[in-house]
């Protein structure tokens, strides 16, 4: 299996779950005195292969048979109905009588699920030649299915071929199962044409495709790297089939285009269907709330997941919950929140941080304690946390404290100018209200 081909069936199963194979049951032969024969007659006007009957002996013991499969009352007695069938001697029967009792025994191998020895009875129906030719592609579209199913996919590539290459009428469920049997034969060249037909013939008769044959197409358009047809389909299957994940695996396809906004949109209509439950995940839309300047939704959508325990109240994520309320203009939500993640972090970046928006806030003393708590950590900046322990210590009144703060914060050359500004204001004004107290002494 190529590892492209890999990709493509790892995001339908963790994503979309591609559909199971449900098999329809063989239609039923009614056994009466010449009800088998009339059933042929009928088929037997579409071709010109020799029509030939079956006897009255024949069909009582068929019929014997199918009293077990098909009871008046009660439910079937598969055991009973495959034992009168083997017991049955055919050996005087011809060809088309014993090709009766091999469709019998197949459906009864069906219902037993038994589907190896029910290939081998409907394969020994169809390669009968006096079986007339409709009756042969009804049972063979059948054994396709149950090649499928039992994954001989080759098998079910040849008979699907022949079907739709014999048949006169064909459907699009009929190049839906062959590009099905192509894809599971890892052929995905073919595969695609028959599904992409398949949906032409459902919306260009106006019916909403299947939802297995939209998955099909995207899963196919995934593998080829076209994802701007990923997100049609896709686009299609939420109008048609509105379920969280189909949602979700749009957003994610928005989010590889590029297309922030839009990723938006969809992971929002998730989050609204309750199909957002895991810490990343929110993680993720508070992200792109913030990206599309919806910082108060951002905010919402954090706060809710902490107190619903499915986000880790962890430095990070209460750094990304304060960020958010600042943005929107809610400073004591965001100082609360700036306080808590703080505490929880090993440097003294959020401490820093959260100093200055004390100062922002004129709670000078706060900026002082969260100052002095950032300088015992550790700092990329050290120098920004003693220049706003300057100004904090200048509004103050601690002319002292704030100079020397401020000589500290000069010595990065970075803010050495703010710095010496500063200075030669908090020498100014403590010089200035040293003669205040001189006069007033």
């Amino acid at each position: 299996m190529t590892k492209q081909f890999s990709m493509s069936r790892g995001l339908s199963a963790a994503l979309l779950a591609l559909p199971i194979f449900l098999l329809n049951p063989v239609e039923q032969v009614h056994f009466s005195q010449d009800g088998v024969s009339v059933a042929v007659a009928e088929a037997a006007a579409q071709n010109t292969r020799k029509v030939m009957a079956v006897s009255e002996a024949v069909n009582k013991k068929l019929a014997a048979v199918n009293e077990f499969l098909n009871p008046e009352e009660g439910e079937a007695n598969l055991p009973r109905a495959l034992q009168e069938a083997n017991d049955i001697n055919t050996s005087k029967w011809n060809e088309f009588e014993q090709a009766q009792l091999y469709n019998l025994k197949g459906n009864i191998y069906v219902q037993m699920e038994r589907y190896k020895d029910a290939i081998a009875n409907y394969r020994k129906y169809v390669d009968t030649p006096s079986v007339p030719e409709a009756n042969q592609l009804n049972v063979s579209y059948y054994l396709a299915q149950l090649y499928l199913a039992t994954e001989n996919y080759k098998e079910a590539v040849n008979m699907l071929e022949d079907y739709i290459k014999r048949s006169e009428i064909v459907g699009a469920d009929h190049y839906y199962k062959l590009g099905q049997a192509y894809y599971l034969a890892e052929n995905l060249n073919k595969s695609l044409p028959n599904i992409n037909k398949a949906v032409d013939m459902y919306e260009g008769s106006d019916r909403i495709p299947p939802e297995g044959l939209y998955q099909y197409q995207m899963s196919l358009y995934h593998t080829r790297e076209e994802y701007s047809k990923v997100i049609e389909v896709l686009e299609k299957m939420i109008r048609h089939y509105p379920k969280t994940s189909t949602w979700r695996t749009l957003a994610q396809m928005y989010g590889v285009a590029g297309r922030s906004k839009d990723q938006l949109h969809a992971y929002s209509a998730v989050y609204t269907m309750g199909g957002l439950t895991k810490d990343k995940e929110l993680r993720l839309l508070a992200s792109l709330y913030l990206e599309n300047d919806y910082p108060y939704k951002a905010a919402k959508v954090l706060d809710k997941g902490i107190k619903d325990k499915i986000v880790e109240p962890t430095a990070k994520n209460l750094e990304l919950l304060g960020v958010s309320w600042s943005l929107s203009k809610e400073k004591d939500e965001s100082i609360k929140v700036m306080e808590q993640a703080a505490k929880k972090s090993d440097d003294g970046e959020l401490y820093a941080r959260l100093s200055q928006m004390y100062l922002g806030d004129d709670n000078y003393q706060n900026a002082v304690n969260a100052g002095k708590e950032a300088l015992k950590r550790k700092l990329k900046r050290p120098a920004s946390v003693h220049f706003n322990l300057g100004i904090s210590y200048f509004n103050m009144e601690k002319y002292d404290s704030a100079l020397k703060s401020l000589k500290e914060a000069r010595k990065n050359k970075d803010i050495t100018k703010q710095a010496n500004q500063w200075i030669r204001v908090v020498e100014g004004e403590k010089e200035r209200v040293a003669k205040l107290e001189e006069a007033a002494s």
